[in-house]
């Protein structure tokens, strides 16, 4: 995916640190991406349940993978300014 693909689906991030990512039959569902409008880490955590810290800024906000939530612990972004983006 890149930057200008266009996303069918944008939904606000609930940072959890279990709550993975559901569709709207509460099945786990990965994203294709995360934008992150502010500057800060994010703790994205990977379909393995591995977890990498990304440092993002405003400049670039995109954050590019298959992820099934973003931890609260260990991301300094607010939840409000994050949403995981899909192409479904």
């Amino acid at each position: 995916m890149i930057a200008n693909q266009q996303y069918t689906k944008w939904v606000a991030v609930v940072q959890s640190d279990s709550v993975n990512f559901l569709d709207a039959g509460g099945q786990r569902l990965l994203c294709d991406a995360i934008y992150a409008g502010g500057n800060g880490n994010v703790a994205a955590v990977l379909e393995d349940g591995s977890v990498v810290t990304i440092p993002v800024t405003t400049a670039s906000p995109y954050i590019f993978g298959k992820f099934k939530r973003i931890n609260d612990t260990g991301t300094t972004i607010t939840d409000a300014t994050m949403f995981a983006l899909y192409d479904i």
